[in-house]
């Protein structure tokens, strides 16, 4: 049996041969505890020689070996024949050590460092170590691949690292297994398990429209809630693109980031540049600030860095900027729309600056039954070309709910909406009166589902509805028309819609109770009184009284699976559909998944949107995307995507087949490295 005893004095350092544990004075520092199974007093050296399991520890490090000598005047402990140095955020293994546990300082010959959380792993022929935190190695290694003959890593004369900081390293070879296939002067990357600043992995490829390409961009951890990322691009058709991202987060003025760049044009080719800046956060007196600013100087900047079709096919940018408050029933907002054309010039295009809206929330009126409303809204519009002026607008609005009977609902509300114009071509104004109700009712059933299925009910419900609305007609001569809200009155219709919900309850195995609507249909038609009014008796001045009839439908007969479908039909005019949009996909629980888009819309777009993602050939995974033009029958977009991920670093290829660009692009990602760059900063991006 090990035996441990606990001396006090100095003169008991004169015994051996026993199993001991020693505490060891160490000033204004913390104590120094060592335990070991024999503890011998060498009184020339004065140092204590332990030797057998020995534990040696001091503040947040703890020193194994089988020999370790303390000289406990100058605080240095010395081991031999192989030791592990062990620290909350860093281990270090090696053969022989001197260490200066009070300077932090001491030598290590043929040493390992391996972090914790991200498994960095550093290793050198000779270490020196410096305060708490620093290590310079000579000859070393980096990796965070396990094994002797890792997947990657990197190789360095010199290596210092900085735990909590990073770690640089000169002269530097990066080899796959042990072969080396590339060299860099210098190379900074993080050991620690927060952010660090640092190069960022490269990213390279070629296309048609960019030549060759290479990004690469270094990474700035300013503070734990600021970062910056700075790009250094080339493109052998474009020029060299350059750009910045800082990204904020402050507790009680919200979060945001702010983008830039900007690439030189060659051979005569226009330069091109963009902005963004998106922010969401509090302001002073309980208000809230919310902004998407963009800007693009030219659509070809879309063109050339969009990576999908929703970015470098769109035709505007939108910019907003939203503040906005709440009181109990009261809502106050405000904000600045500037609308950016980029198929043609912004010169008349209308942008709203400022657009300031007030609602006064529904309130009871006593103790009747109504309900009143108020919405007022102040508009200026503003475009370089064209008409510009201010539009206000103020609605009351006294509504109800009525409970005829036992199944019904009763909805009526009326308003009077009055709006006032000062243009460029004088004052205007309208006023209109608006009517409108609503009849619903709720019918629900439900079955029973009895014995070891998991759902135990189905409910059932139908929602039908009727509705009316009914605006004066306004006069003929008004001229201010700005929006298709200026399009002022004249409104008599009736429309009628009917919901169907399909409610499953499930018993889960867990004991917990989920309910889950996996079945959606919705079927609804308007029908204008104006467009049948039988006083006229040419039949070519009627207009189409009933509207399209609209099929929505939303299935999700699994959590892995969805069915959305929406659908139009001319009912009148013989031509029958007029719009088809559907969309259906799965997806399991390994990542493989299956979506497809189809979109159908009369003299308009007609193409398909299929998706495929495999994980089941781990470790590739293979992500693949085709839309196709049905209409002219061509193909508008093809791209491949393939990843091979191995324990500590993964390989993509990228291959994109569109109209007028083919490319391909090729990255690296190692373990603890760091995200990718993107070209062109990330801009112009939805």
């Amino acid at each position: 049996m090990r035996l441990i005893f606990i001396f006090l004095l100095p003169f008991f350092l004169l015994q051996g041969g026993y199993a001991l544990c020693q505490e060891v004075s160490a000033g204004k520092d913390d104590p120094v505890f060592l335990e070991a199974d024999r503890l011998e007093y060498d009184r020339p050296d004065q140092a204590l020689q332990a030797f057998g399991n020995v534990r040696l520890i001091k503040g947040p490090w703890t020193l194994l070996s089988d020999r370790i000598v303390w000289d406990d005047e100058n605080q240095i402990a010395s081991a031999f024949e192989g030791f592990r140095l062990i620290h909350p955020q860093v281990r270090v293994e090696g053969e022989d050590l001197q260490l200066n546990m009070k300077t932090g300082s001491g030598r290590i010959s043929h040493g390992r460092l391996l972090t914790e959380g991200r498994g960095f792993r550093v290793s050198g022929d000779l270490i020196e170590k410096f305060g708490d935190q620093g290590y310079l190695i000579e000859d070393g290694t980096f990796t965070t691949c396990p094994g002797e003959v890792p997947s990657w890593k990197f190789t360095a004369r010199k290596v210092e690292v900085r735990l909590g900081k990073g770690a640089s390293a000169r002269h530097v070879l990066f080899h796959i297994l042990d072969v080396p296939v590339l060299y860099t002067p210098y190379l900074i990357f993080p050991v620690q398990t927060e952010r660090a600043s640092g190069f960022l992995l490269p990213r390279f490829g070629s296309s048609d429209r960019r030549g060759f390409q290479f990004s690469q961009a270094y990474y700035w951890a300013i503070a734990r809630n600021r970062d910056a990322t700075f790009y250094l691009d080339y493109f052998s058709r474009l020029g060299v693109g350059t750009g910045a991202e800082y990204r904020y987060i402050h507790q009680n003025r919200g979060e945001g980031a702010f983008k830039g760049y900007y690439i030189s044009g060659l051979n005569e080719a226009e330069d091109r540049y963009a902005f963004d800046w998106t922010h969401r956060g509090g302001l002073p007196a309980g208000f809230f600030l919310a902004a998407d600013v963009e800007y693009v100087n030219s659509r070809d900047y879309l063109e050339d860095f969009g990576e999908v079709t929703e970015e470098f096919n769109r035709e505007k940018i939108e910019s907003k900027i939203f503040a906005g408050r709440q009181w109990q029933g009261m809502n106050l907002t405000g904000q600045l729309k500037m609308t950016q054309e980029l198929e043609q010039s912004s010169d008349s295009t209308l942008q709203l600056l400022p657009d300031v809206r007030f609602a006064l929330l529904e309130r009871p009126l006593g103790t009747t039954p109504f309900f009143l409303r108020l919405d007022a809204s102040s508009i200026h519009f503003w475009r370089e070309k064209g008409s510009t002026g201010e539009r206000v607008s103020l609605r009351p609005a006294v509504s109800a709910v009525f409970h005829p009977g036992r199944y019904l609902e009763f909805t009526p509300e009326l308003a009077y909406r009055e709006r006032l114009y000062w243009t460029t071509e004088g004052e205007e104004r309208q006023g209109n009166l608006e009517f409108a109700a609503r009849f619903s009712t709720f019918l629900h059933r439900i079955y029973n589902f009895p014995g070891e299925t998991s759902i135990e009910k189905i409910r059932h419900t139908i929602e039908p509805e009727i509705g009316y609305q009914y605006i004066t007609p306004g006069d003929p001569s008004f001229r201010a028309h700005f929006l298709d809200a200026d399009e002022i009155g004249n409104r008599h219709q009736t429309r009628w819609g009917i919901v169907n919900r399909f409610t499953a309850r499930r018993n889960m195995d867990s004991g917990e109770v989920l309910y889950h609507e996996f079945l959606y249909l919705r079927l609804s038609q308007t029908y204008d009184i104006r467009d049948s009014r039988s006083e006229v008796t040419d039949p070519l001045d009627r207009g189409r009284p009933f509207s399209d009839l609209r099929m929505e439908l939303i299935a999700r007969p699994t959590p892995w699976s969805f069915l959305d479908f929406d659908l139009r039909i001319d009912p009148e005019s013989g031509e029958g559909l007029r719009a088809f949009n559907v969309r259906a996909g799965a997806e399991d629980e390994m990542g493989n998944s299956l979506a497809l888009d189809l979109r159908y819309q009369e003299d308009l777009a007609k193409y398909l949107d299929g998706q495929i993602a495999i994980s089941a050939l781990r470790p590739v995974y293979v992500r693949y995307r085709h839309r196709h033009d049905l209409e002219d029958e061509r193909s508008l977009e093809k791209e491949l995507r393939l990843e091979y991920r191995a324990a500590c670093w993964s390989i993509f290829l990228i291959l994109r087949d569109r109209l007028e660009d083919r490319e391909f692009l090729i990255s690296f990602s190692l373990s603890g490295m760091g995200r990718i760059a993107d070209f062109g900063g990330g801009l112009g991006r939805d």
